[in-house]
């Protein structure tokens, strides 16, 4: 359990940054796989609601997919040096569970987007 924490506490200081393929979003999320913080340059502002709020969830996944391959890195990098998985079985099992939550936390993000269009649609 020892060589567990300072994982954990590593993984739990992890935060993911994204950016949306027109560079105008960037997204930031924490470990959990929250977002923390959105960006919007001011060009994007000028976007439509549903081009912006395409952008906001392609910032997102993009956040997302850094934290994971970070997370990933760590877990790998301990694995590696103390020869332990951590009694979950595998790596793969490890990965699996990881993008059941990455999948779980982007079905998130998705009703938050749906709830930013129905927002900015009331405006």
């Amino acid at each position: 359990m020892e060589q567990q924490e300072p994982l954990i506490d590593a993984l739990d200081r992890l935060t993911g940054v994204g950016r949306s393929e027109d560079g105008l979003v960037l997204a930031r999320v924490d470990a959990a796989g929250l977002p923390t913080e959105i960006h919007i340059e001011p060009a994007g502002m000028r976007m439509s609601s549903g081009t912006l709020g395409t952008s906001i969830i392609a910032a997102i996944r993009a956040a997302h997919e850094d934290l994971q391959a970070q997370a990933s890195a760590a877990v790998r990098a301990q694995v590696d040096q103390s020869g332990s998985t951590f009694g979950v079985g595998s790596i793969e099992a490890s990965r699996a569970d990881l993008a059941r939550q990455v999948e779980q936390v982007t079905e998130e993000a998705r009703a938050i987007h749906a709830h930013l269009l129905d927002r900015l649609d009331r405006m």
